[in-house]
């Protein structure tokens, strides 16, 4: 249980200061929508994996992407959990960018990644999700979402934090 405390404290620590690294004039684009106060701003990790199983490469990839290193003891399964949500939430956000609206690619893959660990219901589809994926050999490929109620939840909650919503394609008349 004291794993737990310590993992949301290292989280939300690290997610603070990505915040603050990571202000407008410092994330990409200046035409992308930077999420600088995103409402969910942690997660309690469920204990799952032997304790101190993750490979340093999965390590190292949750570091990038959170801007902080995780404690040392994390399991695989727990390193999956948070790795399978960063692949949704890039497949989230190629969503909203073919919608119109560009979201500064670290501070929304935070904000989603948080969104889903989060809730648990959430977590476990986009586990099952992500499992399907390297099932089929897609785990590589562009993540195409299912658009269900957990991708309702996502979608709904970015549309919250970014200001907006994306355009839905016109859909074209039959000749």
């Amino acid at each position: 249980m004291t794993f737990v405390y310590i993992f949301i404290g290292v989280l939300v620590v690290a997610f603070i200061i990505g915040m603050i690294v990571v202000k407008p004039e410092n994330a990409g684009s200046k035409n992308k929508i930077v999420i600088v106060n995103p409402a969910i701003t942690e997660f309690e990790m469920p204990d799952i994996g032997l304790s101190d199983t993750a490979t340093e490469a999965q390590k190292n990839s949750i570091a990038k992407t959170l801007g902080a290193r995780l404690p040392e003891d994390i399991s695989k399964e727990q390193a999956s959990l948070v790795l399978d949500a960063r692949q949704y939430a890039h497949g989230m956000l190629i969503e909203f960018e073919k919608g119109g609206v560009e979201i500064d690619e670290t501070t929304g893959t935070r904000t989603i990644m948080f969104f889903i660990l989060a809730h648990p219901e959430i977590r476990d589809y986009v586990n099952k999700w992500s499992r399907g994926r390297f099932e089929r050999g897609t785990h590589q490929d562009v993540p195409k979402l299912t658009k269900n109620e957990h991708y309702q939840k996502v979608h709904d909650y970015l549309v919250s934090q970014a200001g907006r919503e994306p355009v839905k394609p016109a859909k074209r008349k039959a000749s």
